[in-house]
């Protein structure tokens, strides 16, 4: 007995759905569970940037006269290597902050290197170099990849 060609169509079309729904119902399910994760979160209140404890190590050419860190200008010993702790905000992966110093009269062109190691990352080198009797500028060290925060 052959049957009907048409009610062996919808058999199998049953059969199929029956098998096949479960598991296009399961991956739409993780793929929405994806993209809700994925989209970026409502914008919180802007708040004041976390403060880092980060060791700041100045090393100069010449013996400055005046060295300032920081936003309200925290004073560093000024000496050809000078160290400072300092509390300094963290945003973004990313570290910024004014640096001033200040050579005596008649020393141009200098450089100083400035190193900066925030808790729990690597250290960040740059060297800033001075026009005239001194630096006034802000510098950034950024992260990325593993290890950030």
């Amino acid at each position: 007995m052959r049957g009907f060609p048409l009610l062996n169509l919808l058999a199998t079309v049953l059969l199929l759905s029956a098998v096949l729904f479960p598991l296009v119902r399961g991956t739409t399910a993780r793929l929405d569970a994806e993209r809700a994760e994925n989209r970026p979160a409502a914008a919180a209140p802007a708040a004041e940037d976390p403060k880092t404890p980060v060791i700041v190590t100045l090393r100069m050419v010449q013996k400055p006269e005046k060295i300032l860190v920081g936003e309200p200008g925290q004073s560093v010993n000024p000496e050809l290597e000078a160290h400072a702790t300092l509390d300094l905000p963290m945003a973004e992966n990313a570290l910024e902050f004014p640096l001033r110093i200040t050579w005596p009269e008649g020393t141009e062109h200098t450089m100083a290197e400035v190193r900066v190691e925030p808790d729990g990352l690597e250290s960040r080198v740059i060297n800033v170099w001075s026009e005239g009797r001194g630096v006034d500028e802000t510098v950034r060290f950024e992260w990325t990849g593993k290890g950030t925060p």
